[in-house]
């Protein structure tokens, strides 16, 4: 997975390509705490709070003692 592609949207406030890019590789089976990170980054700049939530959750599941995510 190269997510410098989807961090390179998000830096760029290209949030809805951001959000297809990274649920592309939910698709793909690359469920790591970095894709649910950045789709929880993704989430918080478009306003959905709860889904943002949400994969905050998965990535600290996956990564619980991150303190990106944690932050």
């Amino acid at each position: 997975m190269d997510i410098n592609l989807g961090k390179r949207l998000i830096q760029e406030k290209q949030f809805k390509k951001a959000l297809i890019f990274f649920l592309n590789e939910l698709n793909k089976n690359n469920n790591t705490a970095s894709t649910y990170f950045f789709l929880g980054v993704i989430y918080f700049e478009l306003n959905k709070i709860n889904d943002c939530i949400n994969n905050y959750k998965l990535a600290l599941k996956i990564s619980p003692n991150s303190a990106e995510i944690i932050l």
